[in-house]
C-alpha cells in the first residue's frame, strides 16, 4: 500500500458514486490509467453490483458507469474476495496453497483459498456473514452494525462501531 485514503460511507446510491469518482480521481490526477480496480462489498456479477446489504448501492452496473466515466478498462470485485487475493498474493497467504480469510466491519465478509485460487462456489460461497446461527444470521449476531444495536440497547446511543470499539479498548 502506497497511499491510504478513509472516508466515511455516504448514505444514498448516489452519494456512493460521487464519492468513488473523487477518490478514483484523486489517485489518477490527470493521467489515463490502462485499468481501474475497484473492490465493492456485495454481491456483483461482472462489474454490476447486484446487491449490496449494508448500504444502498444495489442494482449498479459499476463498471458500465467507471467505463464510460474514465474511459478505460474497469475490473469490479468483491471487497472480502480482493482482500483474499491480496493476501495470497501479498502478505500472510503468499507460498500457501489453501486458507480462509474473513473480513469484520459493517458486515462479516470472506474469501477461500483453494489450491491457490480464489474459490468462488454458486450462490454465497465463502460469505461467513450469511451463515445461519440460531436462525439469525451470523453478520446479525457479530458485525459492526450488529454492535450498534447491542451498544444501543445498552443505552450508548449515536456511536459509530469504529467509537464503540475504541470504549471497547479502555475497557468501558
Amino acid at each position: 500500500i502506497f497511499d491510504y485514503k478513509k472516508v466515511k460511507t455516504p448514505k444514498t446510491k448516489k452519494e456512493i458514486l460521487n464519492t468513488i469518482y473523487k477518490l478514483i480521481q484523486s489517485y489518477i490526477k490527470n493521467k489515463k490509467p490502462n485499468c481501474i480496480y475497484v473492490a465493492v462489498a456485495g454481491f456483483q456479477l461482472d462489474g454490476h453490483v447486484i446487491y449490496s446489504p449494508n448500504s444502498d448501492f444495489s442494482d449498479v452496473n459499476l463498471k458500465k458507469l467507471l467505463e464510460k466515466k474514465f474511459k478505460t478498462k474497469v475490473k469490479v470485485g468483491n471487497d472480502a474476495s480482493c482482500a483474499g487475493l491480496a493476501e495470497l498474493y501479498y502478505w500472510k497467504g503468499k507460498g500457501k496453497k489453501n486458507f480462509v480469510l474473513i473480513t469484520l466491519g459493517t458486515g462479516i465478509g470472506g474469501a477461500v483459498i483453494i489450491d491457490g485460487k480464489l474459490y468462488k462456489g454458486e450462490g454465497m460461497a465463502s460469505e461467513p456473514g450469511h451463515i445461519i446461527i440460531n436462525k439469525r444470521m451470523f453478520e446479525e449476531l457479530a458485525s459492526g452494525k450488529a454492535s450498534i444495536e447491542l451498544a444501543e440497547k445498552h443505552g450508548l446511543k449515536g456511536l459509530s462501531s469504529f467509537e464503540i470499539e475504541e470504549l471497547a479498548y479502555k475497557k468501558d
